[in-house]
């Protein structure tokens, strides 16, 4: 039996709660604000099942012994029931299917300034001689790398439809280079001449059923 019995691909629950977090967003998010967001939106939330593989009154497994060594089941995950489960979970599984799959988010770098907090943090966690050494070298700027959602592209610009040229069906607009100048001299002419003609027809139509239109009102009143 495997070990590790949590599903290697992320569940649906969780890119949906990603591209949430991220759509909310007025700025792009470091991997660790978008967990805590995840698990803030989460506390209290009851699923109908859990999201995951496990169910949540499954025994926890047991080590097995394998070629005489002994292998110990991955530790249980801080929220098993949330759709993401743990900061490992979002970002070895969850973000990198997002950036790389389905292409919905991206990962990009830059750089900020180190708040006065931060400074004290990092002081904090050095030792007292090296404090003293690297408090005055101690950087204030630092590199960050930021989760943010795709630009998706515009939108096809629609093709600007062409005014109808009038003539079409009499010959206007045909290509005629395989004739002689002869050939296309007349058909030229013929295609004015008709033209002509279709402009009167045209012209005719129009007082025609501006006459029947208006005959029409006559016999309503």
């Amino acid at each position: 039996m495997a070990l590790n019995a949590w599903k290697s691909t992320p569940e649906r629950a969780a890119i949906r709660l990603v591209r949430s977090i991220l759509g909310d967003s007025p700025s792009p998010l470091t991997t660790k604000q978008i967990y805590e967001e995840a698990v803030r939106r989460e506390t209290g939330r009851e699923y109908p099942e859990p999201p995951t593989v496990i169910a949540s009154t499954q025994k926890p497994q047991k080590s097995i012994r394998k070629r005489g060594v002994v292998l110990k089941p991955p530790p249980t995950p801080p929220h098993p029931d949330n759709a993401i489960r743990s900061v490992r979970y979002l970002k070895a599984v969850v973000l990198p299917h997002m950036s790389d799959k389905i292409q919905e988010i991206e990962k990009f770098h830059t750089t900020k300034s180190l708040s006065d907090e931060e400074k004290q943090h990092r002081l904090a966690t050095m030792s007292k001689s090296a404090r003293k050494a690297k408090a005055s070298l101690l950087p204030t700027i630092t590199d960050v790398w930021l989760w943010r959602m795709t630009a998706r592209p515009p939108p096809p610009l629609e093709p600007k439809k062409k005014k109808p040229v009038f003539g079409v069906e009499v010959g206007v607009g045909e290509d005629w280079l395989h004739l002689n100048k002869r050939r296309q001299r007349a058909r030229e002419g013929k295609v004015v001449r008709d033209v002509t003609w279709l402009r009167e027809l045209t012209k005719m139509r129009r007082e025609r059923e501006g006459l029947d239109k208006a005959a029409g009102k006559e016999t309503i009143a």
